[in-house]
Parts: C-alpha cells; structure tokens; sequence
C-alpha cells in the first residue's frame, strides 16, 4: 500500500488550556499532536458516515415497515408499466 503525501491542511483554533491538555496526552503516548488529533477525528468521522447509513424507525414505523414486507401492497399500473418496459429506455 503506497503513503499518499500529505498536501491539504486543515486549522484549528483552540484555547491555551486545550491545547496544553493535547500535548499532555501526545507526551505520554509518544505520538505527535497532529496524528493524535486525526486518529480521533477519523475514527469519529467513520462512525457517523455509518451512522448515517442506517435507517432508524420508531415502534410504529417499524411495525409498519414489517407489516409491508410481509404484507406487500398490489403494484400499481405505473410499476408494472415500468417492468414491461427495457430498463436502458425508462425515462424518471
């Protein structure tokens, strides 16, 4: 796997305090700040692009949801007409 250079740079305004804490968690792992920094961020940033995958229902949504699968509804004549057609000459 080949290391992509890193050209793009991002700024972050911090308070005396905050970063005074960052460098102290940097010291004791032996990592510099900004790979701490972005191993935190990443990690986050991946959670919430899963996150934001997922379909998320209440109780009633959810019930409906399982009645619909189990249950289908008639297609209607659109959808059978969508069927019938060549799917490279359906037009949306």
């Amino acid at each position: 796997m080949s290391v992509q250079p890193k050209t793009a740079r991002i700024d972050l305004r911090v308070t005396e305090n905050e970063k005074a804490i960052l460098e102290q968690v940097c010291e004791t792992q032996k990592i510099s700040l900004s790979n701490y920094i972005m191993s935190i961020v990443m990690k986050q940033a991946e959670l919430d692009i899963e996150a934001n995958k997922r379909i998320l229902l209440n109780e009633e949504e959810g019930k409906r949801f399982l009645d619909l699968l189990s249950n289908p509804p008639e297609p209607t004549q659109a959808l059978k007409d969508l069927f019938k057609n060549d799917k490279d000459s359906v037009d949306f």
